[in-house]
């Protein structure tokens, strides 16, 4: 058996698949008929479809010259799969980056891996940069950015193969941080003696998205952008 695992290990590297971190790592060079993700995970052969679906969507299409490689979201489409599960009529709030600087390689939503000095009395909580993610479990964080074009596909997808959208609904959008809170912030306590507002001029690389299932059941795919936002994001007092 384990001489079977060494050759298929053997065999899918050939064929230029990797194996990374939770999110999964495929070569634009691959035909685009295999992928894998963590292997730690025993996510299973379907969620390795339901990657390959999203890969063969978006990935390639996005890849440039650049990179021949990207990180594919397995954990994403996990987390949204139990969401569907669990709480099939729902609102999902999230926030993260869009864009992180010095990252390990030029794949794309390549991760960086950041470590603090411990072993140094004269650098000690300083952060530094790691060239790698293969570091053992606990030494170092690893970052994601998140694609929020891929997020916002793999949402409907997700949703509408497990019955909670109709097919090709478009049921969540995503805004710029700014955007956001200049609707739903009181700006008005985080401004500053100068005029300035932190919350509006920091953070440009962090991202909202907003999806929702309640009352989508039958959204059709030409909803226009603005249907979305108001249906979505209602002014504030509008909300319940």
């Amino acid at each position: 058996q384990q001489q079977q695992q060494q050759q298929h290990a053997k065999e899918i590297e050939d064929q230029h698949t990797h194996t990374a971190t939770p999110y999964g790592i495929v070569s634009a060079s691959d035909s685009g008929s295999k992928s894998t993700g963590s292997s730690s995970l025993n996510i299973g052969w379907s969620l390795f479809e339901s990657v390959n679906s999203v890969v063969k969507g978006l990935f390639y299409e996005a890849l440039g010259d650049e990179s021949d490689e990207a990180f594919v979201p397995t954990v994403c489409v996990l987390a949204l799969g139990a969401i569907s599960r669990a709480f099939p009529s729902h609102r999902l709030l999230l926030a993260d980056f869009d864009y992180l600087p010095n990252a390990i390689c030029p794949a794309l939503n390549s991760p960086i891996v950041a470590q603090k000095i411990l072993d140094d009395p004269n650098r000690r909580g300083v952060t530094r940069d790691l060239p790698t993610y293969l570091v053992k479990k606990g030494q170092a964080d690893i970052f994601f950015p998140t694609d929020f074009q891929v997020l916002k596909h793999i949402y409907n997808q997700v949703m509408a193969e497990r019955g909670v959208l109709a097919s090709g609904s478009r049921a969540c959008i995503e805004l710029k941080h700014s955007d956001f809170l200049q609707q739903y912030a009181d700006l008005d306590a985080t401004r500053t003696l100068s005029g300035e507002n932190p919350m509006l001029l920091d953070y440009p690389n962090m991202r909202f998205f907003v999806g929702s299932t309640v009352d989508f059941s039958s959204s059709s795919s030409s909803t226009s952008d603005q249907q979305l936002y108001a249906k979505l994001l209602p002014p504030p007092q509008q909300r319940k």
